[in-house]
């Protein structure tokens, strides 16, 4: 599974509520400006804007695993580091600590690159691509590929780290409120993404380190990694859905992420392997279907 915490709470019509993290492009080399096409990585990349990376690229996504940079990239960071600070006070940019790590997408170890990390408490990102960009330039300068580092500013305690956790069992209506919408979610996601669609899944979902109190019933739909749509039309054709429904102080969440759930308990649907539950494509191609982790 792939992949953030910070939502616009917004109400809506007969009670229901939706928690949603605008998508706003981030000019990177995987948007089309003309279509607003754009894969999968870039869709989620332009929701959190507490993680930014210089302009061209694609910050690395949660959840990722990390190595030791390599002795190259360790010696020119910390030749340029005074460098670097001054850019952070160019841009008014708070530095509240950095690390230098090899980072990848959680199994995707192929796309691994040391990256300088650094740290702010700021909540104001207007700047922080310029900066990023800029730092690299930094960097190149001091010697280093441009293909062989990448520069990144997050906030850690704003940016999305949100994991899944079991919908709670103990909880009918909510139980109830999911099961009512997945067969007319299950329509929209297979009609607007047949050929990329992975799985579809309701989860639980917030920071691990959270409290309980503030996880989120959540539909979960994974597409291929590298797929290209338009996300965010197909976001909100399920938030419609959810709209439209009576759920009275439940708070429902939509997510489309890349990657791909292997094997989920389901006490819902009774059944333990997504392999052994799918719905027909209009192409007549089995897609997995899920409705998963209850407690």
């Amino acid at each position: 599974m792939s992949h953030h915490m910070f939502y616009i709470e917004v109400p809506e019509e007969m009670n229901t509520k939706k928690r949603k993290r605008e998508y706003n492009p981030i000019s990177s080399d995987e948007y089309d400006t003309d279509s607003g096409v754009c894969s999968i990585e870039e869709f989620n990349a332009g929701k959190d804007k507490y993680q930014c990376t210089m302009l061209g690229a694609l910050p690395t996504p949660y959840p990722f695993s990390q190595g030791i940079a390599s002795q190259a990239s360790a010696d020119v960071i910390k030749k340029q580091g005074d460098e670097t600070q001054k850019v952070l006070s160019k841009y008014a940019i708070t530095f509240s600590g950095s690390m230098k790590r090899k980072l990848w997408p959680k199994a995707r170890p192929a796309d691994a690159i040391d990256t300088l990390v650094i740290m702010t408490d700021n909540t104001d990102s207007q700047n922080w691509k310029d900066a990023c960009t800029d730092i690299y330039a930094l960097l190149l300068q001091g010697g280093l590929v441009g293909s062989t580092i990448k520069v990144e500013i997050w906030n850690e305690a704003l940016r999305y780290k949100d994991v899944s956790f079991a919908i709670p069992s103990d909880d009918p209506r909510l139980i109830q409120a999911l099961k009512s919408v997945q067969d007319d979610v299950a329509k929209i996601v297979l009609k607007d993404l047949p050929d990329i669609v992975t799985s579809i899944a309701y989860h639980m979902r917030g920071p691990s380190q959270g409290l309980v109190g503030d996880r989120k019933p959540t539909i979960m739909v994974h597409v291929k990694h590298k797929s290209r749509h338009l996300f965010q039309v197909v976001e909100d054709k399920i938030d419609d859905l959810l709209s439209s429904k009576d759920f009275p102080g439940i708070t429902i969440s939509t997510k489309i992420l890349g990657g791909e759930i292997k094997w989920g308990t389901n006490k819902i649907t009774e059944t333990y392997d997504i392999r052994h539950n799918f719905i027909p494509t209009p192409h007549g191609q089995p897609k997995p279907f899920l409705l998963n982790l209850t407690s």
